[in-house]
């Protein structure tokens, strides 16, 4: 299994795999929009297994794993399921990870989704990129160095 540069050495997850799922799920919401339900939910429950066989905290892989199924089951519900989703993991990262910029990008969004939810495609897929790019970049750096 190859190695990861962890935040902390509890904490090990393939940076850079998720980041190029990210960048590979923004595109495909840019691309078609209608697929936003079935593409978010699959990204959140992969990202949340990847968490759970990374060994990530609970309390960030549960979160995804029960959004990607809510999504599934009641895709009407889903600015409000993806705002509070990105509220709680954007807490998460900028209080117990250190993770300042990335949470606060977050919470940032889960405000605007609360506010205009109606372009909810275009704002989750400028998200997953924007998102996907900085974990490559934070993680490409640290890795460098």
């Amino acid at each position: 299994m190859p190695t990861f540069m962890p935040i902390s050495p509890e904490f090990s997850v393939p940076w850079m795999v998720i980041g190029l799922l990210t960048i590979a799920c923004g595109v495909l919401v840019l691309a078609w929009p209608q697929l936003l339900y079935s593409v978010l939910a699959a990204y959140l429950i992969i990202s949340g297994i990847l968490g759970f066989y990374y060994g990530s905290p609970p309390s960030l892989y549960f979160p995804p794993i029960i959004a990607g199924g809510l999504i599934l089951m009641f895709p009407n519900l889903l600015s409000y399921l993806l705002a509070t989703l990105l509220f709680i993991i954007g807490l998460i990262m900028c209080l117990s990870l250190g993770l300042l910029l990335v949470g606060g990008l977050a919470i940032m969004m889960a405000v605007v989704i609360f506010l205009a939810p109606r372009i909810i495609a275009y704002l989750i897929a400028s998200y997953f990129i924007l998102i996907g790019v900085l974990l490559i970049a934070t993680r490409a750096t640290t890795f460098f160095n």
